[in-house]
């Protein structure tokens, strides 16, 4: 391969793909994960899996990944903040609500 193709090869772009079976994360996703205050190996399951279930494909991974971690704290809190205020009833008036049934 001569200097011009190679610098070729360099400047073309990734190919999405979908999540490899073999994904590992790398020491940035462990530094996010990190700074962010969250578990990546609770959170690496539920990113798999959500990907894969929605057949996903990404050009970088370990970027995906990232975005994961610093929404995971966010996306948790949510759903834990509303199941710990709301009764199943009161989940049902709320529920009415937004779908402007009135009871």
């Amino acid at each position: 391969m001569n200097r011009e193709e190679g610098a070729h090869e360099q400047r073309k772009p990734k190919r999405s793909s979908q999540l490899p079976d073999d994904f590992e994360p790398n020491e940035a996703n462990r530094r996010v994960a990190a700074e962010q205050g969250v578990s990546i190996s609770e959170q690496l399951p539920q990113f798999s899996d959500y990907h894969r279930a929605k057949g996903s494909t990404m050009k970088d991974w370990h970027a995906a990944l990232n975005t994961w971690l610093r929404n995971a704290r966010k996306f948790d809190r949510s759903r834990s903040d509303r199941s710990a205020q709301e009764t199943p009833y009161e989940r049902g008036q709320r529920m009415a609500r937004e779908r402007g049934i009135i009871l």
